[in-house]
């Protein structure tokens, strides 16, 4: 395990594995994180190889696969189907099973073969894909569209592709823009039915391979359905309870708001801090700058006041200026003595939480940058030095009071440290913009030229580092 941590074995000596599974147009391929080849790509055989004798023939079917899960990648899935519906799951792929006759009768095998090639890189991979009769697959603006928005896919095979059908025929509209480049042919693809939508593509010697869609509503449909949601459902507003204007959870089942007084069984840092419970103002105060509506605003404003400043978050003439308190909540923090069992009096290191505050701070700047009627507790300028005490807070605090450097760990919303930056130069804030710069550009360093794992975060599955990466990487 401690080897993982030197940078040379980490990127060259191990293998990262990429699959896509979708009937006889699946693929694997195995390369080094640091993305230098050669890459390993393993393909489904169509056609039996000359070289075998006839008994393999007469037994031979085109390989395929038709699901994954932890154990592996099965080309009869009907056993594992029922497990995986029986979990709650609901894969929408074909999945089969095939009995075998009798010892020494003629259908008593059946044989599928697999074939290893050797690619240079990614472009190698496509070439790899198209030559042995699969596609290389590209598709705009990807497999999610929105209503209203059409999808273009591009098809790259050796394999003659017979028809491409639709999974609701009356809600689809495909049409074939013919040949646009050697064995490449252009689909453009109109939806009009929502969620999932299967395209079935039907190629070679009676072989198949689907595309999966999801159709969701306009962008700014979603968002402002989302925003409204949060606003309307999702904050507590009883001035008699410790958490007023906390953003929390809404259980569907039971049409109830959890909160921290009934979690309705989970965990209680999840109601009302962390990650689950600091994302959602952030959220909506974004949504506010770029179409606001005066009662959310109003709602993050409220939040800010009696929940976030003081309580959640240090205030400047506290002993850590603009620290943020972690799990499980503030309340428990703030009151709490060293003897107590949850005696964190200082619990103010974990670095996760700073980001999503100079988020939220962010965007309030940016709201009453553009619209300064519609916000009442801070001018502009008000909400730009709380993002830059906060983002400044995130690189000091954690690290003197824990030894937790924020500089090693990649982090939700911590991308928009650079617009922060940015932003300071441009209204002549520059002796601040110099110092969250020196900062920022510290940790870009670190991952660049330190880490061994370019997307580190708190969870190996944890998305905060790629998030985090295509901020650095952008910078």
């Amino acid at each position: 395990m401690e080897k993982r941590w030197d940078k040379e074995i980490s990127t060259t000596q191990r293998l990262v594995q990429h699959d896509f599974v979708s009937g006889h147009g699946s693929f694997l391929y195995w390369m080094r994180p640091n993305t230098e080849g050669p890459y390993l790509v393993m393909t489904p055989v169509a056609v039996c190889p000359l070289f075998e004798p006839a008994a393999l023939e007469r037994n031979f079917a085109p390989a395929k696969f038709e699901f994954s899960d932890g154990g592996g990648f099965y080309i009869h899935s009907a056993f594992k189907a029922a497990e995986d519906k029986e979990r709650g799951g609901n894969w929408r792929q074909p999945q089969t099973s095939h009995v075998l006759s009798s010892k020494f009768t003629p259908n008593d095998e059946l044989t599928y073969t697999f074939k290893f090639r050797w690619a240079d890189d990614y472009d190698g991979v496509r070439d790899v894909l198209c030559e042995e009769g699969l596609f290389d697959i590209h598709a705009v603006p990807g497999m999610t569209v929105p209503l209203g928005l059409e999808a273009q896919v591009s098809l790259r095979s050796r394999s003659k592709i017979h028809a491409v059908t639709p999974e609701f025929p009356g809600q689809t509209r495909i049409e074939d823009l013919g040949e646009k480049a050697k064995d490449t042919r252009l689909y453009r693809i109109t939806f009009s039915r929502l969620g999932e939508n299967k395209l079935t593509v039907r190629f070679g010697r009676d072989q198949s391979m689907i595309l999966e869609f999801f159709v969701t509503e306009p962008l700014e449909t979603l968002i402002k359905k989302r925003s409204a949601f949060i606003v309307a459902k999702q904050q507590h507003r009883d001035p008699s309870k410790w958490y007023n204007g906390l953003f929390s959870d809404w259980d569907a089942r039971s049409k109830v708001l959890r909160g921290p007084d009934d979690t309705g069984g989970m965990r209680d840092y999840m109601v009302a801090s962390d990650d689950p419970g600091l994302c959602k103002a952030p959220y909506v105060a974004g949504k506010n700058a770029e179409f606001p509506d005066p009662k959310e605003i109003e709602a993050v404003e409220y939040y800010l006041r009696n929940f976030v400043w003081g309580k959640l978050q240090m205030t400047e003439r506290e002993k850590y200026p603009y620290a943020v308190y972690g799990i499980d909540n503030w309340k428990i923090n703030r009151e709490s003595k060293p003897a107590d069992r949850n005696g964190w009096t200082e619990h103010v290191w974990r670095v996760f939480d700073y980001p999503h505050v100079v988020h939220l701070y962010w965007n309030m700047y940016r709201i009453a940058k553009h619209y300064p009627g519609l916000v009442h507790d801070l001018d502009k300028d008000g909400y730009l030095q709380r993002a830059f005490g906060t983002a400044t807070a995130y690189y000091t605090v954690p690290l003197k009071v824990g030894q937790w450097s924020a500089y090693q760990v990649g982090n939700y919303d911590e991308l928009v440290i650079a617009d922060l930056i940015a932003e300071l130069d441009a209204v002549g804030w520059k002796d601040k913009a110099d110092e969250l710069r020196r900062r920022w550009e510290g940790k870009v360093e670190h991952f660049i030229n330190d880490r061994p794992n370019l997307f580190w975060s708190e969870m190996v599955f944890d998305p905060t580092g790629f998030e985090s990466h295509h901020a650095f990487a952008r910078y």
